[in-house]
């Protein structure tokens, strides 16, 4: 009997598959998604945990524009598109696509976003403690996004599970 996926296989597989979709979705940028795909297929072989970490750091300050399917997190933060091929992909062709597929991306998206909260030990089935996850998303934004994002895969538990609000 095989084991059961890990999390952070469970998120590679989806995000191999959110990948498939943006090269039907965005066919004029299939040089830039393949490039991405290419740099996501290297970094499993090195460490198959990094992409559900650098997913969660790159896109958990953005939570709440992802739950809320906020477009002015892809159309006018363009300072999210330095250097990240997939959030370029995103801003560059958003307003190309049709709702029906703008739906079904956002959705990845929320669906990695909670697969990558509950890679770092997050309960999201706790409705309190998710929305307020979600909710305080936007303090997490770097002040020099140029800078780059800063691992957050253990302070953001650390933050949650600490609390006793919750």
């Amino acid at each position: 009997m095989n084991a059961p996926e890990q999390i952070h296989q469970v998120f590679n597989r989806e995000y191999n598959t959110f990948v498939d979709k943006l090269f039907i979705a965005f066919p004029s940028a299939l040089r830039n998604i393949q490039l991405h795909k290419d740099i996501f297929c290297s970094s499993i072989k090195v460490n198959s945990k990094v992409p559900v970490v650098q997913f969660l750091n790159r896109l958990h300050p953005f939570a709440k524009f992802i739950f809320d399917k906020n477009e002015n997190f892809l159309t006018d933060r363009k300072d999210l598109i330095e250097g990240n091929t997939l959030t370029r992909v995103l801003s560059e062709h958003w307003n190309t696509i049709p709702l029906r597929s703008k739906d079904s991306l956002w959705l990845y998206m929320q669906n990695l976003l909670i697969l990558s909260y509950q890679f770092v030990g997050l309960d999201t089935w706790n409705v309190v403690l998710f929305k307020k996850i979600v909710e305080d998303s936007g303090s997490w934004i770097p002040h020099n996004i140029s800078s780059g994002f800063p691992d957050i895969s253990k302070k953001l538990p650390a933050e949650y599970l600490a609390s006793n609000n919750i």
